[in-house]
């Protein structure tokens, strides 16, 4: 791959504000999202699977074991990266498993750079029963026991950057990250 791309794998608890810094990296500092879920929720159409988080957190568990975890990278990241060949600047907010990052890292070598960000157990509750989705129909208390949630808590210890979104806004926090990447 071209030694100028960059893609920033984003990792944290659920509610965390991955999404919202993800969202402000593409519209104000020139980042395209890598999108996971939409391939998700293709195959899971195509399979007659409703798409409910539940049923698109198995399948993607389905897809970690068939693939050996590499379905993020061979099916979901490679084919956008290729799509679009002069974007430079990638953005994946949906990492979980350190499997994901490792694969991510073999692929695309000095090109991944990797954030955790963090929060307060009582600011993440609140987050996530403020945002009342529909997909979110479970308890807090059984969405952060999903062996995923687990999984992705866990990847501070091998991100290259921590950041507490107590601490910074999502517009903050996107405005930090692009100044770690260029600079």
């Amino acid at each position: 791959m071209k030694s100028e791309l960059t893609i920033l794998l984003i990792s944290g608890p659920l509610a965390v504000g991955k999404t919202s810094v993800r969202e402000n990296l593409t519209a104000q500092h020139g980042y395209v999202a890598i999108q996971s879920s939409s391939y998700l929720k293709e195959l899971a159409a195509m399979k007659e699977i409703a798409l409910e988080r539940a049923n698109l957190q198995m399948l993607g568990d389905w897809l970690d074991m068939e693939s050996q975890f590499s379905w993020v990278v061979s099916r979901v990241a490679l084919p956008q990266i290729h799509a679009v060949p002069e974007q430079t600047l990638w953005v994946f907010d949906a990492v979980r498993k350190p499997e994901q990052v490792v694969l991510f890292r073999n692929q695309f070598g000095e090109s991944i750079r990797h954030v955790h960000f963090t929060c307060s157990e009582p600011i993440l509750k609140q987050r996530y029963q403020s945002r009342a989705r529909v997909d979110d129909a479970v308890s807090y208390e059984d969405a952060i026991n999903h062996p995923n949630e687990l999984s992705s808590r866990s990847l501070d210890r091998i991100a290259d950057r921590v950041v507490n979104l107590e601490e910074h806004s999502a517009e903050a926090a996107a405005k930090l990250l692009a100044d770690w990447l260029t600079g």
